[in-house]
């Protein structure tokens, strides 16, 4: 390892901030409401599926990129799928528990790459104190999302080339973290070029006030980033279900999504006042994705969302607080106009995944969701910020000064933490789909004790909802993944439909039909009976009509 001047303090310093780590990820497993999101459902029960059969759904048996919803990268299945081998029962905190455990060790991970190329541990302090408790990291940590899966696989590669280990061996693990990395997340693969780029260039021995490096050099790791990436893709177009990755890709990138290209391009002609000559020059099929590229890669820099609202998803802090704290801006300044004295040429490589990092938002024709596509950013936002908190302690040398920097992160993190439990956990996605796990649970019961009797479910999208019934209810996988296959959204006597009801309570006859009030609000629900009532306080509450 890196020498170091105090390696038994070091190693003691980094025992009492993994602790703060897990503290902090078991705070928010145990704090939420108890109930799995679609996406986190195909994820889970996928994992499931391959740790009862030894493959997935569709019956491959090696290196999955494969979901019941969507293509899913293969990593974070596998990771599930051993952790149901020692999990039981199955259920939300024992599905989320093993990316709890992993990404426990992301910010440690962190703070040891910003030890080693600064060689200053308050900033690396600062750096672990910003990352572990920020409401960008803290939340979507303990779920099973694959980005902070990813993340935390490129911070342990970017390390594992700062050992002091056999060449060939440190650059074969390196391969190896960088191949789960590329495996964890799909959003990650346009960009991981320049991923590896940056790794490999900030393990080089670079002066600390310069970037003394060879263009010989510089041309070997541009392209030993491109043919590392090109293997990688190559052994992912030669995968099982080649077709959904290629679905997927056409479906997620902004220059490939037809459907959303011909949509503005028809929009953009019914508002223009000239549909001539000029109007096909502005609006065309290749100025339009290239207007929504450049439009989601400019949210990346957006300070209004990511230090006071959070963005627009449900997942970005539910526009109660940003992805960083509002202080935490001033920092930034700070670190901006004393970054130049810093006189730290790594650290001024590590900005350049500013420019990367928006990337992955940019490409993406869904709406922005910078806690996802945008993870890597957190990294040279996170250093800037350091940085400011590094020049107020250097400008005010005192006990006092770091005091009032430990007491700030303290007050901002209570401030969230209360702010999470009173307000923003009602406005995530978790308190729509508790809704459906209690109507599951509910349902499920009431069918096994009434085999004779039909129960229908109408939900928006039933194969979803139905997916979220396998993952709380379903042990025997292949006759559940024949089903879904085939999109046969039943099990026993229980049957998940789109839209609402044609018949009336008293048409019904033994059938019992349970709606979403919300989604068939026409629907005569006068002899209703609530067999959910709402959790989110918003009217969706589902009824039973006999």
């Amino acid at each position: 390892m890196v020498n170091t001047t105090a390696p038994k303090t070091i190693f003691f310093l980094l025992g009492v901030l993994l602790i703060i780590s897990f503290l902090t990820r078991f705070y928010f497993l145990f704090n939420h409401l108890q109930a799995v999101t679609h996406d986190e459902a195909d994820i889970y029960y996928s994992g499931y599926i391959v740790s009862q059969t030894g493959s997935d759904q569709f019956n491959n048996k090696l290196f999955l990129t494969t979901g019941f919803l969507t293509a899913k990268p293969s990593i974070p299945i596998y990771i599930s799928a051993f952790a149901w081998h020692f999990l039981e029962p199955r259920n939300t905190l024992n599905a989320r528990l093993p990316f709890t455990i992993i990404n426990s060790f992301t910010p440690v991970l962190l703070f040891l790459l910003l030890f080693f190329i600064t060689k200053n541990r308050l900033f690396a302090f600062f750096v672990f104190t910003i990352f572990n408790f920020s409401p960008w990291f803290s939340y979507l940590s303990v779920t099973g999302y694959e980005a902070p899966i990813c993340l935390f696989f490129i911070l342990l590669g970017s390390l594992i080339l700062f050992m002091r280990w056999n060449i060939f061996f440190k650059y074969l693990l390196f391969i190896g973290t960088s191949f789960l990395a590329f495996n964890s997340y799909m959003g990650i693969k346009p960009v991981f070029p320049f991923i590896l780029f940056v790794s490999l260039l900030i393990s080089q021995p670079i002066p600390f006030n310069k970037i003394n490096i060879s263009k010989r050099k510089i041309i070997g790791i541009v392209l030993f980033s491109l043919i590392l990436t090109c293997c990688f893709l190559f052994l992912n177009y030669k995968i099982p279900n080649t077709s959904l990755l290629k679905e997927d890709s056409e479906h997620t990138l902004v220059f490939l999504n037809k459907p959303k290209i011909d949509n503005e391009l028809w929009y953009a002609n019914l508002t223009s006042s000239n549909a001539g000559f000029m109007n096909r020059f502005i609006s065309n099929k290749i100025t339009i994705p290239f207007y929504t590229f450049f439009s989601n890669y400019m949210e990346s820099f957006n300070l209004h969302t990511i230090f006071f609202s959070g963005d627009s998803s449900v997942y970005g802090t539910a526009g109660r607080i940003g992805l960083f704290y509002l202080t935490d801006f001033v920092f930034l300044i700070l670190g901006l106009y004393s970054l130049r004295d810093l006189k730290n040429s790594k650290i001024y490589i590590l900005m350049t995944l500013f420019l990367f990092g928006g990337l992955p938002i940019a490409f993406s024709s869904l709406p922005p969701t910078i806690p996802f596509r945008g993870l890597i950013l957190l990294i040279p936002y996170i250093t800037l910020i350091a940085t400011g908190y590094l020049y107020v302690y250097k400008k005010y040398v005192n006990h006092l000064t770091l005091l009032f920097l430990i007491g700030l992160i303290i007050v901002n993190t209570f401030y969230y933490w209360t702010l999470f439990s009173t307000r923003i956990k009602v406005l995530f996605a978790e308190p729509w789909h508790i809704d459906e796990k209690n109507v599951i649970q509910k349902v499920h019961t009431l069918a096994q004790s009434n085999p004779d009797i039909q129960y229908t479910i109408y939900v928006k999208e039933p194969k979803p909802t139905f997916l979220l019934f396998g993952f709380y209810q379903v042990k025997e996988v292949s006759a559940f993944n024949t089903r879904i296959e085939k999109n046969f959204y039943n099990w026993n006597n229980i049957t998940f439909k789109a839209g609402c009801p044609s018949t009336t309570p008293a048409e019904a006859k033994k059938e019992v039909i349970i709606v979403k009030t919300l989604d068939c609000p026409k629907i005569d629900l006068l002899q209703k009976t609530v067999i959910v009532p709402a959790t989110n306080k918003s009217g969706n509450d589902y009824v039973m009509i006999h």
